[in-house]
């Protein structure tokens, strides 16, 4: 039986007991865990705690000392603070309060000594919820969840302008901020091109290197090679499943992955030789199959709450980022800001448009009442 649980309360309950006595390093104060497992991350501890140097509630986010030994996951700690001090001061980014930093807590021992545990943490904004609380704990409303979304895509285009990769998009790596701002945070998974850093493969390998399952896009699962151009697809992808889900409450992955797919890459995974030419090809025939054999669903058959005047133009945005061919797949933010800002258009002027709607198929009635009439009178004419 793992005793990992247990060890996770132990160290939860003592940096909850070190803040309450002594503080973080001095600054951090009263740290309570920010649910009953201080967050869901594997590698990480989050609490939210008062800081004394700005009077603000901030997010402490500590490597979870159990994990000491997992290079990968070390490296993703220390990969989010690097690329949320690059991205400092962008917006839609959630913002970084202090760098990856180390305290030093005293443990009392039974023999009357102090072991001193070391630990690193992050200290961030504090956000009140994220997206995927409020698709399924609140009262989402079409125009609300539209106006985040296309904030979400903002923060993404500006990752992407940094040539930094998330590689995690999901609902709840979006944070929603003070009065509804919305701010990305968790880039652990990320991959940033732009400089020296180290290849994932070089302590992830392929195709191990694919992010959250449940929001990966197809051609991650035949990639064998690091590819910048690819990673930024798949992003995408991530948006458009994300963009599925928020208006159907249903996740794309089911839709999209079927049980043939699943156990081919499965097997292909258990039994090949990782980065060989013959499991690349394997992966990528697969791949193709899935591409070839799979029609989207239609967003609309899961949510009648979508309004009529925006439904098939919805549909259509979700299908064209959520595209299963990757060249195929609408890439360009500046496409997709403007179908998000026509739906915006619409909504706010529901009302307006619904008369032109109803004026327009008027018109055209009496258009096709009077074309009908002039064809009785020529005949009428020649007979």
């Amino acid at each position: 039986m793992s005793t990992e649980p247990n060890l996770r309360e132990v160290f939860i309950s003592i940096i909850e007991q070190h803040s309450a006595n002594t503080g973080i390093n001095g600054r951090y104060h009263n740290a309570t865990r920010i649910d009953n497992d201080a967050g869901q991350g594997k590698f990480s501890l989050v609490f939210k705690a008062s800081d004394i140097k700005t009077g603000n509630w901030v997010a402490l986010k500590f490597f979870n000392p159990i994990k000491n030994d997992d290079l990968y996951r070390r490296l993703c700690f220390c990969r989010e603070s690097e690329i949320l001090q690059l991205l400092c001061g962008q917006p839609n980014i959630i913002k970084l309060v202090e760098a990856r930093s180390q305290c030093v807590i005293s443990i009392p021992l039974p023999t009357g000594q102090n072991f001193p545990l070391q630990l690193e943490f992050i200290a961030m904004e504090l956000a009140h919820s994220n997206v995927k609380q409020y698709i399924y704990e609140g009262k989402p409303n079409v125009l609300k969840s539209l106006v985040y979304f296309r904030e979400m895509c903002k923060a993404v285009q500006r990752v992407h302008a940094n040539q930094i990769r998330h590689r995690d998009l999901k609902l709840d790596q979006f944070f929603i901020i003070g009065r509804g701002n919305i701010s990305l945070g968790d880039f652990g998974s990320a991959r940033f091109f732009g400089g020296s850093a180290l290849p994932l493969s070089d302590t992830y390998p392929a195709p191990f290197w694919r992010g959250e399952t449940f929001y990966t896009a197809p051609e991650m699962f035949g990639l064998v090679t690091e590819d910048s151009e690819s990673f930024r697809r798949a992003d995408i992808y991530c948006l458009g499943a994300i963009l599925f889900e928020m208006f159907a409450k249903q996740q794309l992955y089911p839709y999209v992955f079927n049980e043939r797919f699943n156990s081919q890459i499965l097997q292909i995974m258990h039994y090949g030789a990782t980065g060989s030419l013959l499991v690349g090809e394997s992966l990528a025939q697969t791949v193709r199959e899935l591409v070839r054999d799979v029609r989207l669903p239609e967003i609309y058959d899961f949510n009648n709450d979508v309004p009529l005047v925006i439904r098939e133009r919805l549909n259509r945005l979700c299908k064209g980022m959520a595209n299963l061919d990757h060249n195929k797949r609408k890439c360009d933010f500046q496409d997709v800001f403007s179908e998000i800002n026509r739906c915006i258009e619409v909504l706010q002027n529901r009302r307006k448009y619904e008369r032109w709607i109803e004026l327009r198929k008027l018109w055209n009635e009496r258009r096709k009442q009077h074309l009908a009439s002039m064809v009785d009178m020529g005949d009428h004419t020649q007979g």
